[in-house]
């Protein structure tokens, strides 16, 4: 069984899609943990043209996409970082980060214990790089870290295993991406990227290396 957590709706298969479309044939869960509704809109909201219920948007997108790979959905019920800045005012509180792996904690014990456990390496934003100290707090044997995808565009790799993917399994994934409609504009001015055109280019490149293509973990950071 694989089990992968995902900060937001959309970071699993931009990190983890191709191995996801990959091992379609064993049990795999996401578990998404910044999900929480909430009144009004975050600037990320605004950059990606949404008007309402944002999250509502976000989590119908997303469960349509992993339901149709098979791919069985739990939601936690946390705000991420953008609703505690833009529309709160203040900072996530060190009691609510112990709340968050608490009950991630207790999910996860449900699940077999020989089952593969897979947390963002922590790249490029701060909900990211909580659940990555949460995930190195375990100590788990099974736990294995994904390259956050689309912030590693932008920085070194460090430390990688790669996990092979062929093109066929790659240009999906990729197809996959593209499907989540809430998020592009938002992508695309994350990366740079003036057109949707670029922003596949990007992600293409991104997974080749020496001739062939690859997501990248490692079991240590």
């Amino acid at each position: 069984m694989n089990i992968y957590i995902s900060p937001h709706p959309d970071d699993a298969i931009l990190s983890c899609g191709g191995r996801i479309i990959k091992e379609s044939d064993k049990k795999q869960t996401v578990i998404n943990v910044f999900t929480a509704s909430y009144d009004g809109l975050t600037e990320w909201d605004r950059k990606c043209g949404l008007l309402a219920e944002p999250m509502k948007k976000r989590l119908k997108e997303d469960k349509r996409i992993l339901s149709e790979l098979g791919v069985k959905v739990i939601n936690l019920d946390f705000h991420d970082a953008a609703v505690y800045s833009d529309l709160k005012g203040k900072k996530r509180s060190a009691e609510r980060k112990m709340e968050i792996k608490d009950k991630l904690t207790d999910k996860l014990n449900v699940f077999p214990g020989n089952g593969k456990i897979f947390f963002p390496s922590g790249m490029g934003h701060v909900d990211h790089a909580l659940l990555r100290d949460v995930g190195t707090s375990l100590n788990r044997k099974n736990i294995i870290f994904y390259e956050d995808i689309p912030y590693s565009i932008n920085q070194r790799r460090k430390n990688k295993e790669r996990y092979n993917l062929s093109r066929e399994i790659l240009n999906r994934k990729i197809d996959l991406i593209m499907r989540y409609k809430t998020q592009l504009p938002g992508l695309l001015e994350l990366t740079n990227s003036e057109t949707i055109k670029s922003f596949r280019e990007k992600l293409f490149n991104l997974h080749s290396e020496n001739g062939s293509f690859c997501e990248r973990f490692t079991f240590e950071l």
